[in-house]
This record gives structure tokens, sequence and C-alpha cells, in this order.
């Protein structure tokens, strides 16, 4: 099986939080058409990350990578957000609410099961944060877009509604 992870970061600070900036910043999308990839050999567990970071300094203008691990025997996965968890024929979503954001407004450190997904489904994790940064606030959001398949999945496949969603976003005023 296959865990197709889309990784979005957009980062900003107090320069983007009104016009014009805010309205490049608000344009970067929830998700990307995902780049072609060569797997390893067929039967492996893998999983394709599509790493997408979108940051002031650069105009919003998005940079993209892509990579491939071999996950044959692995059970958890870490991918930012969440701990991917392969279990049977499914794919458990766990959020680290609070790990990765130690900004405000803060969050408790608790990791909760969001979703599961069937081979076939996506899902995905948004959440955003304000954090201190050389006396200043800098802001980020990161989505993961997540697809559980037998096969890479199309390019388009983050398209439209997810199967399942889970947003811990909050106003950062």
């Amino acid at each position: 099986m296959i865990a197709t992870v889309q990784c979005i970061t957009v980062r900003w600070t107090k320069l983007s939080r009104g016009a014009p900036n805010s309205a490049k910043r608000a344009a970067v999308p929830m998700s990307f058409a995902l780049q072609p990839v060569s797997l390893p050999k067929q039967g492996t567990r893998s999983a394709v990350l599509h790493w997408v970071g979108a940051y002031e300094e650069d105009g919003f203008v998005p940079h993209q990578g892509i990579e491939v691990k071999d996950l044959t025997g692995i059970h958890d996965f870490d991918a930012e957000l969440a701990t991917l968890k392969f279990e049977a024929d499914d794919l458990r979503i766990e959020y680290k609410g609070g790990f990765w954001c130690a900004g405000a407004p803060q969050r408790p450190h608790i990791v909760r099961s969001v979703f599961t997904l069937r081979a076939g489904q996506w899902g995905r994790v948004a959440a955003n944060g304000r954090f201190s940064h050389n006396n200043e606030w800098a802001y980020y959001r990161k989505v993961l877009n997540i697809a559980f398949s037998e096969t890479v999945p199309a390019a388009g496949i983050f398209n439209g509604k997810p199967d399942a969603e889970f947003r811990d976003e909050h106003d950062l005023w």
C-alpha cells in the first residue's frame, strides 16, 4: 500500500497580515497537483512525500519537492502534524496537537486519532499557529493531504472534497 502525503507550509509575518500581501498569502491553495514519481518494487509499503512551501520572503510562490520512502516493515510514519499508522488494510491518522505548535494560542500536547482511511480514500489535516521569532510574530498554516491507495494516485487526487478532514485552525488576530 502507498501513503501519499502532500505537506503544504505557508509562512508569513505581520507584513502579510494586511493588503496587498494577505491576498497573495490567501491565494496559496489547500492542494496541488502531484508530481510524477517512480516507486520501489511493487508490493512494498511506500510513502510518497510531496513538499510544498510558500513563504512571505519569496512572495508566496510555491516551491515543491518530492521524496519516496520504502516503509516495508514499518507500522508508524511521522508526517509533521500527524503520525500515519498502518493497520491491516487501513491507515489511521493521529494528529499531534501542540507538539508541532508551541506558539499561540497554546494547544494541549495531545495525540489523538482523527480519522481512518481505507484504500482509495484521502483525507486532510489542517492547522495554523503563531510563533515568537526574533521578538516578532511569525505565522504558519500547515496542510497535510493524505491519500491511501494500492498505486500512486492521479495527479489531481487532492482536488475536491476529502473523504475525511480534521482542522485545528484558530483566529490568529
